[in-house]
């Protein structure tokens, strides 16, 4: 490449590239609370067991990370790539993208998705539409551990970050 690279995001169909634990329990592994911060947010999704998973190729694009350079954020750059990701989602045919965030600004985004109704914005999917499908509040979050002297306490592994998990789904 002979540009800089300033943003990127992830995104894979579910069922076409089923999740490989193999392959991520490097991650797990790196980042130990990430295994955690997943099952809390499958744990607190509102939709019934049956409706969280896609049952065939092309129905949802899940999105599963993004990052952008700290010197180059604040431009919209996070904003244009998820207008970017939905409108050729929606040309490859898939009914809908879900989203993971662990960011304040990107459940800002994907909450009021670029092209839904009264976004004014003319980018994105026109008529796409989001629904919070889940949240976990890390900054208030706590778990009862029981400590080597054998008392119970309640600890927020979390160290109390102010951020809000968020499970997004995007209908296209």
């Amino acid at each position: 490449m002979d540009f800089p690279l300033v943003s990127v995001a992830l995104a894979y169909d579910p069922v076409a590239t089923p999740f490989d634990r193999v392959k991520f329990q490097p991650l797990f592994d790196a980042l130990p609370l990430f295994e955690k911060l997943v099952g809390l947010t499958e744990a607190n999704d509102i939709r019934p067991p049956e409706e969280r998973k896609p049952k065939e190729v092309g129905e949802c694009l899940y999105r599963c990370g993004t990052a952008t350079r700290a010197d180059y954020e604040g431009r919209g750059l996070a904003r244009a790539l998820a207008a970017h990701l939905m409108v050729e989602a929606k040309k490859a045919g898939f009914k809908a993208t879900q989203v993971g965030t662990v960011n304040n600004r990107l459940n800002e985004i994907w909450e009021r998705v670029p092209g839904e109704v009264g976004a004014g914005d003319g980018a994105g999917v026109e008529g796409a539409k989001s629904t919070v499908v889940s949240v976990v509040d890390l900054e208030r979050y706590e778990e009862e551990v029981v400590g080597s002297d054998g008392v119970v306490r309640k600890v927020n592994p979390f160290l109390g970050a102010k951020v809000l998990r968020k499970c997004i789904y995007v209908t296209l």
